[in-house]
């Protein structure tokens, strides 16, 4: 049990280090944000551009992108999950207030590798809209199979399913689908 709590002092004391202002703010004036270059040197330090979580989030296989729009990654022409990383966080803890509205997944991803500033996530329109008509009261893994005998169907069939009741009293249910990768293989440990 103190080992836990040792764990969990350290943890709290290098977040707010991390936190900690550089320098002595007047009376006055507005505080500076957080240390961009810190943030982008601990999320190199804990080796976050490696994650598959990342690679996920940003839709890439291998390093390459399946949606090149500019408007959803920000290391366009020359991209990697490194270089989309430290824009991300240059982005999200920059002077615009507004862009963790743009990138919401991204930052909760960040949130929760530890050490990075909470943003104010509420005052975005679109996922207060997307929390009153989904509400995720209860979320269940469904595997639907056309084949009981063969992985690749129940696989290819398996969604989230997210039910809830909104503010005004209403039990909503919906559905989040995935979908498997063409089978290029009939490697059976590859599939």
């Amino acid at each position: 049990m103190s080992d836990c709590w040792f764990k969990s002092g350290v943890r709290a004391a290098l977040f707010l280090f991390l936190l900690a202002p550089r320098g002595v703010a007047i009376a006055g004036e507005p505080s500076p944000g957080p240390d961009v270059a810190a943030l982008q040197g601990r999320a190199q330090a804990l080796h976050l551009a490696e994650s598959p979580l990342w690679a996920a989030l940003l839709h890439a296989t291998h390093g390459r992108v399946r949606i090149a729009d500019p408007a959803f990654l920000l290391s366009q022409p020359r991209f990697s999950l490194a270089r989309e990383l430290d824009q991300t966080i240059a982005l999200l803890y920059g002077p615009d207030q507004g862009a963790v509205c743009r990138f919401p997944a991204r930052y909760l991803w960040l949130r929760d590798q530890g050490g990075f500033p909470p943003l104010p996530l509420h005052g975005c329109a679109q996922v207060r809209e997307f929390d009153a008509r989904a509400p995720a009261d209860e979320l269940d893994l469904m595997f639907a199979s056309e084949n009981i005998t063969t992985p690749a169907s129940m696989l290819g069939h398996a969604f989230l399913a997210l039910r809830g009741t909104t503010a005004a009293g209403l039990r909503v249910e919906h559905g989040v689908s995935f979908f498997t990768d063409d089978v290029d293989t009939y490697n059976l440990p590859a599939l």
